[in-house]
């Protein structure tokens, strides 16, 4: 717990300045009130599932706050060269693109009511959805790992076990899981995440 607690100290004093925070913090407040009053995505980005149009307005969706903080984030911090910085322009459009594609991927949730004679339904379709997202981001992680060019300089992301303390985590998991539990039993956060 040490070690995280030094990490978040030296992120503290090295990376946070307070008025790039807040601005963050008041447009993520404008984006909530929006979606809860005004029910953005219920009205105009749902209705459009199972098209192809709803993936190119999940890239626009998913733009928005993503290009809107990393221009904050070169005014802010003066990263001007980020503007002519390929790879992160590369690996912006790889992520929304990719994660717009996962949201939109749906045909495995047809083969998989098709093969069962719909019997059920939503047991099925909701663990296969949860296990082929997964698959998916896996994937899509894998393969930015390969283009990248960073299989010939890393492991993949992290996923290696030398030198690995797991202690800290099991320390985060352990304070997390009553506060994890205590709101799994939540109307509105079943509501919300009714995966099973």
């Amino acid at each position: 717990m040490i070690k995280i607690l030094g990490y978040l100290k030296t992120y503290w004093k090295e990376e946070v300045k307070i008025s790039y925070l807040l601005i963050i913090a008041t447009f993520l407040g404008f984006c909530i009130f929006s979606e809860y009053y005004y029910k953005v995505t219920g009205n105009f980005v749902e209705p459009l599932k199972r098209t192809l149009p709803y993936f190119y307005v999940n890239i626009i969706f998913y733009c928005i706050p993503l290009l809107f903080s990393i221009i904050l984030y070169i005014i802010f911090y003066h990263r001007k060269d980020l503007w002519r910085n390929k790879r992160m322009w590369f690996t912006v459009i790889f992520i929304v693109v990719g994660y717009s594609f996962r949201v939109y991927f749906y045909k495995h949730l047809d083969w998989a009511l098709s093969i069962n004679d719909y019997k059920y339904d939503n047991f099925i379709a909701m663990s296969f959805n949860q296990i082929t997202q997964a698959i998916l981001i896996f994937l899509l992680v894998f393969i930015f790992w390969w283009i990248s060019g960073d299989i010939k300089k890393m492991n993949l992301y992290g996923f290696n076990i030398k030198n690995f303390d797991v202690r800290p985590y099991f320390l985060m998991l352990f304070i997390m899981l009553p506060i994890i539990l205590a709101a799994s039993t939540q109307i509105d956060f079943l509501n919300y995440y009714p995966t099973y």
